[in-house]
């Protein structure tokens, strides 16, 4: 049964190099707030310690890898994980307020089996609202491009905002499929469900 889980958020709403009116990511902090009402209404670990806000793509990964690293050096009695990324993308990946990328893959790894003791055998989450769009040469090479693949005994499950390839949609009320996910999640038997059976 899942009784308790950690719930990281990572937030980029401010991108500095982009154009004036495509610098900020209008909704995302909506999304942030109701994803921790959520999770905490329902009984997970949600602390500012685990909430980051604009990281470029490499402070991504180091803030992963120091929760990962705080909790490994005594078991914190976590039923599974959470990680919910709130930023811009292309295809397969994050992108950071610097405008360079991290791969999904990458970010999953870091919990993979072997990597993350306290974690084996437990269900790991990733909530992914950013686009997942081509650019135009990863166009010409659509179908020649891999699909991600997980590993079945790594216990993870990926929701992404969109399809690969596909653009994500967000107004000031937040983001479509993070407002309708925390709706359908407010009732603790569907966050169950989900922690429970993917």
């Amino acid at each position: 049964d899942i009784k308790n889980g950690l719930v990281i958020i990572i937030n980029n709403e401010n991108f500095p190099k982009r154009p004036e009116k495509e610098r900020q990511r209008v909704g995302t902090n909506k999304d942030r707030d109701k994803l921790i009402e959520v999770f905490r209404k329902n009984g997970l670990t949600c602390e500012n310690e685990t909430i980051f806000n604009n990281l470029t793509a490499e402070e991504i990964v180091i803030k992963l890898e120091k929760v990962k690293r705080i909790y490994s050096h005594r078991d914190p009695g976590f039923d599974c994980l959470v990680v919910c990324i709130l930023s811009h993308g292309s295809y397969l990946n994050i992108i950071g307020v610097d405008e360079q990328e991290v791969s999904i893959n990458t970010l999953t790894k870091l919990f993979s089996k072997g990597k993350c003791p306290w974690l084996e055998e437990k269900p790991k989450i990733f909530i992914v609202q950013a686009c997942q769009e081509l650019n135009k040469e990863e166009e010409r090479k659509q179908y020649d491009m891999p699909m991600p693949l997980i590993n079945p005994e790594d216990h993870f499950l990926i929701l992404m905002s969109t399809l690969y390839g596909s653009a994500s949609y967000r107004d000031e009320d937040g983001s479509y499929f993070i407002q309708t996910l925390c709706r359908y999640l407010q009732n603790p038997l569907e966050l169950h469900y989900v922690m429970q059976y993917g």
